[in-house]
């Protein structure tokens, strides 16, 4: 459950692939937290079903090493504002921490030390947006965009130490500049387009190597996925399919994809009961699934008793498709 870029919605071209790379990347050198896997722990919050706290942390010389899996441990939890109370979040992320790093009181101190000016800043960051909001600005999007990231490189550094800033948040600095500098390329009305395409291959061959990795994770992906699926077609067993994901990418990487496996094929086994559970309770006709366009309030009734019996909220927003809705 990795956090997106804090860049306005509209500019979408700010979503990365920071996902894929979750599973590529090996857990940080160094000697790894305790109880990094956390699968078997009681579920926080409905919506987190089938998922695990998230963030890979690490000490070092009895220091915790900071870098962006703290954030993201952190908004795990924060993601169930709206089900949880805030304090019983807070409280939630203190134990997870508490078992992670107690082998070393010092670096327990320092992540809740972390913990708190995460708060602030989110605090800070949320009225730094309603200023935004209120704002007129003439600017084009690029230029608007370049002005925010300003504003938040400014706000990380007062809130953290300068090196805590730049641990914490420079490689989504280092992608949010690189995309604003492709809305500017863009917006550009001087550049033909294929003075645009230059110039946007003239940014590629010199991107960090992280930013590089992230860029052509889709693509290593979709490619070792499509010889998983033709050795499942082949009869190959699951643990060779582990073993092949660990010799192209890492033993952790291979785990979590099969942990992902399995949650799909959790949720398409949720999605087959709900909708034969959906046809018999509404008397649907067999072929595709397709609620009618209206329904009696019986019928209604019926489908949020069967839709809370199966999904939890926020699954249930993901329903439409599977109701042959459009």
């Amino acid at each position: 459950m990795r956090s997106l870029p804090v860049l306005p919605a509209a500019a979408g071209v700010f979503l990365t692939v920071t996902g894929f790379v979750w599973f590529l990347t090996e857990p940080a050198a160094g000697v790894p937290a305790a109880a990094l896997n956390s699968a078997s722990a009681p579920v926080f919050a409905q919506s987190m079903q089938g998922t695990r706290p998230d963030g890979q942390l690490t000490i070092r010389h009895d220091q915790l090493q900071v870098d962006p899996e703290l954030l993201y441990l952190f908004d795990y939890y924060l993601s169930a504002q709206g089900e949880k109370p805030l304090p019983q979040i807070l409280e939630a992320i203190r134990a997870e921490l508490r078992q992670r790093l107690q082998p070393s009181s010092q670096a327990l101190a320092q992540a809740e030390q972390l913990l708190n000016r995460y708060l602030d800043y989110k605090k800070a960051l949320l009225a730094l947006e309603k200023a935004e909001n209120s704002s007129v600005t003439k600017l084009n999007t690029a230029a608007r965009l370049r002005a925010r990231l300003s504003r938040l490189h400014q706000l990380r550094v007062s809130m953290f130490s300068e090196k805590d800033a730049s641990a914490l948040f420079a490689l989504e600095e280092m992608r949010d500049a690189d995309a604003v500098r492709r809305m500017e390329i863009f917006e550009d009305t001087k550049l033909s387009q294929a003075e645009k395409q230059q110039a946007y291959a003239k940014l590629d061959a010199n991107l960090p190597a992280r930013l590089k990795e992230e860029r052509e994770a889709p693509q290593r992906i979709q490619n070792v996925e499509q010889q998983v699926a033709q050795m499942r077609a082949s009869g190959a067993s699951e643990q060779d399919v582990y073993q092949f994901r660990a010799m192209q990418f890492s033993a952790d990487a291979a785990y979590r994809l099969q942990e992902l496996d399995r949650e799909e094929q959790q949720w398409a086994n949720r999605i087959q009961l709900y909708q034969q559970a959906l046809r018999q309770a509404l008397q649907l006709p067999d072929g595709p699934l397709r609620l009618p366009a209206v329904l009696t309030p019986s019928q209604q009734i019926a489908l949020q008793s069967l839709r809370n019996q199966y999904f939890s909220p926020q699954e249930q927003q993901r329903l439409a498709a599977y109701e042959g809705r459009s």
